[in-house]
């Protein structure tokens, strides 16, 4: 479950864990045939992401990160410590947790920080895909709260999953939310489907834990109306007028190596009544991790 706290005497910190996210990028379902509506292009949408999952395996890239925070005139002067911008280089894995293996989740493995290599990490993520079965979990909890304390600003986020919005895509997860036709666009060469999401069910995916409430999600995914694959998503929570919120947008590409779409860009953008923050983070060198640690592609 993906959880938003707001820590007391944060100053309205955000606190996003994501704790269950799709894999990467798109999978062709054989299908040629123009959909008859709505129903039948997210029955096709969702037979693409659960043989995606199913196809993907366990992928690592190299992720680069910039990230910037703006701060609201008259806030606490605490809130204005710290870097106001920052690049990071990092690896990120996007694997199936043996605990939970239905779920994906990810990971980052920060190499650099605005230049300068970090000390005392090589292997990190080869021995937490080769270790005993029993360590991994704590090894990844470690990694993900380790890496997550490069982020600047007041929104603090130990995982954030690029391909977290294909989620809400699931044939299991679709009911959640109620779908709609948005319109029909230009995107890669494809007319995509423009198709508006707000989930409905509580408790919600999203929660803010400090008050214990639902923060339910809505966005809107732009799909090959015969194919099923995702090519761009905007996953939102919260409303401007509020003053508070998160947007993340992510888009895809094809990836020759690995022969599947891939997401390659995601922007963040994260509101509260101290600070935004905002983030852009770039994907590429894919490669698949074998079990003998091999990276495919290396």
């Amino acid at each position: 479950m993906l959880q938003i706290s707001r820590r007391r005497g944060g100053h309205g910190t955000l606190v996003l864990l994501c704790m269950l996210a799709a894999g990467g990028g798109a999978w062709a379902t054989g299908q040629s045939a123009a959909p008859s509506g709505l129903a039948e292009v997210l029955g096709r949408v969702g037979a693409y992401v659960t043989e995606y999952e199913r196809a993907l395996g366990v992928v690592i890239s190299e992720e680069c990160y910039e990230q910037t925070v703006d701060v609201v005139d008259g806030v606490t002067p605490s809130i204005r410590q710290g870097p106001a911008k920052r690049r990071l280089l990092s690896e990120f894995l996007m694997v199936r947790l043996a605990a939970a293996p239905e779920l994906w989740s990810g990971v980052r493995d920060v190499l650099e920080v605005d230049g300068k290599t970090v000390r005392e990490r090589e292997g990190r993520l080869e021995r937490l895909l080769t270790g005993p079965a029993e360590d991994r979990a704590q090894r990844w909890r470690e990694l993900s709260n380790e890496s997550a304390r490069f982020n600047i600003g007041p929104v603090v986020r130990n995982l954030n999953v690029p391909t977290f919005a294909l989620v809400f895509l699931r044939p299991t997860v679709q009911p959640r939310s109620t779908f709609e036709k948005a319109g029909e666009e230009g995107t890669r060469g494809v007319r995509a489907w423009r198709i508006r999401f707000v989930e409905q069910r509580t408790p919600s995916i999203v929660r803010d834990t400090l008050h214990q409430q639902d923060l339910p999600m809505h966005g809107d995914v732009w799909v090959d109306p015969v194919s099923g694959r995702v090519l761009r998503s905007v996953l939102q929570t919260g409303s401007r007028p509020s003053g508070r919120g998160a947007r993340i947008e992510v888009r895809y590409a094809p990836d020759a190596r690995l022969g599947i779409w891939v997401p390659v860009e995601m922007r963040e953008r994260y509101e509260s009544r101290a600070a935004t923050v905002t983030g852009t983070a770039t994907y590429r060198k894919f490669r698949r991790f074998e079990t003998e640690a091999k990276l495919l592609g290396d």
